[in-house]
């Protein structure tokens, strides 16, 4: 019994001294597990989850060759003709194929237009290019071509169309400058600037769509329309005249309105209207036959000064005050409006140009018809073939986005003077 109670007494001491022992550490020494199990699982301190291995980015070698201006004047285009009557280019890049050979990108700037062979072939100023050019730049090996140069546009809507069709047979090569699109852009700028025409013109319409792909199936050599817009209930012809019409004239819109009639891809009624610089508003009544009677409005804009208008204009310009859609449409009509119908058309058209390319500067995505208009406004009324070609050279740079707006005027098979035009180029 008393062995049993020193046991006990011992054992007690002991407690007792680990107790004073552990009271007497400081709270940072207490032995605490660095783990503890809940339920069986361990908690603790995480391991730091390791940052993946970054990919590293691919790197290729692309060895690139550039060649152009390809440049088809007359001269060229004669020499690449066969015994046979066919056309072969192919002499253009002998000695360059084993270049081209190391090089995965081909490029080469086609500064002419390959319009189609049936508009005819054509040099400076306005270059139409045969295909078989094309087929020779395919066959030297080249897989990139850029299209969009100054001389893009020398045969209107249709030699660009036509153009990118032939493409189409090379689905391996890339071509740049040009595109497909049948249709304006749809865009809210655009579509705001055709109402804005349309109410200069006093026409009303909910929607209106200007010809594209009509315009294609018009021969150039039959009727070249200035502006063909589908309405509500009709397809609006508007056309420039710098003379006074008479009856020579109104049996050339009577055949205009025929060949469109024929040529639409709708049901609505074909109708013209003139806007002239040479006289004043008012309605023609044309008899066809003693059945027939062909009516049209002419558009004088008596009522506004074009002068005054290309004056505000460069007046917000210099004051810095932003210019809206309705004063660049107004302002590419301006040099048809004159209340005396004695102006200097070519002069304002200048001064319009020069004012559109530094509203390009400002908003170059804008302005899109109020270029399209000033363009078919030079093509027809300036004269000055030195100034026409500048200023069509100027609006060059344009042409690529607003094309869809007009078919060029001078749509000619062949061109006068090409030994003149062949010598000046050089």
């Amino acid at each position: 019994m008393k062995r049993a109670n020193r046991i006990i007494c011992l054992g007690a001491m002991c407690i007792l001294a680990g107790m004073l022992t552990a009271c007497g550490k400081s709270s940072g020494e207490t032995n605490v597990p660095e783990t503890v199990e809940v339920l069986g699982e361990p908690i603790g301190t995480p391991e730091p989850t390791p940052e993946p291995t970054p990919t590293p980015f691919p790197e290729y070698d692309i060895n690139l060759m550039m060649v152009g201006d390809n440049l088809m004047h007359m001269g060229i285009v004669t020499t690449g003709k066969q015994a046979d009557g066919t056309y072969n280019f192919d002499f253009l890049f002998e000695g360059i194929e084993d270049f081209l050979a190391e090089a995965e990108v081909k490029m080469i700037n086609q500064e002419t237009i390959l319009g189609g062979n049936q508009l005819g072939f054509s040099g400076y100023p306005h270059f139409n290019s045969p295909t078989e050019v094309g087929d020779a730049i395919v066959d030297a090996g080249f897989n990139v071509v850029l299209h969009s140069s100054n001389h893009t546009a020398d045969k209107g809507l249709k030699g660009i169309l036509n153009c990118v069709d032939y493409w189409q047979q090379y689905p391996e090569v890339l071509v740049a400058g040009i595109n497909g699109e049948e249709t304006v852009s749809d865009g809210d700028a655009d579509k705001e600037d055709i109402q804005i025409l349309l109410e200069i013109l006093e026409k009303e319409s909910n929607s209106a769509n200007i010809w594209t792909k009509e315009l294609r199936l018009l021969d150039p050599t039959t009727y070249k329309p200035d502006l063909i817009i589908e309405l509500d209930d009709e397809n609006l012809i508007i056309e420039f005249q710098s003379t006074e019409v008479d009856d020579k004239f109104s049996r050339r819109a009577h055949t205009y309105v025929a060949i469109t009639d024929q040529k639409k891809s709708n049901d609505k009624e074909v109708n013209i209207e003139v806007i002239s610089t040479a006289e004043n508003s008012k309605q023609i009544s044309y008899r066809v036959n003693k059945l027939n009677t062909f009516r049209y409005n002419v558009i004088g804009f008596e009522e506004y000064d074009g002068e005054k208008i290309i004056n505000h204009i460069e007046e917000k310009l210099k004051n810095k005050k932003k210019i809206t859609s309705k004063d660049s449409i107004y302002l590419s009509l301006a040099p048809l409006m004159d209340k005396k119908k004695n102006n200097n058309i070519s002069e304002k058209i200048k001064r319009v140009v020069d004012i559109l390319i530094e509203l390009n500067q400002i908003n170059p995505t804008g302005n899109r018809l109020s270029f399209g208009i000033e363009w078919l406004l030079v093509d027809k009324f300036v004269k000055n073939p030195e100034l026409r070609n500048l200023l069509i050279d100027v609006l060059g740079e344009k042409m690529s986005a607003i094309y869809e707006y007009g078919e060029r005027k001078e749509q000619k098979g062949k061109e006068e003077g090409i030994k003149e035009g062949i010598e000046k180029g050089r």
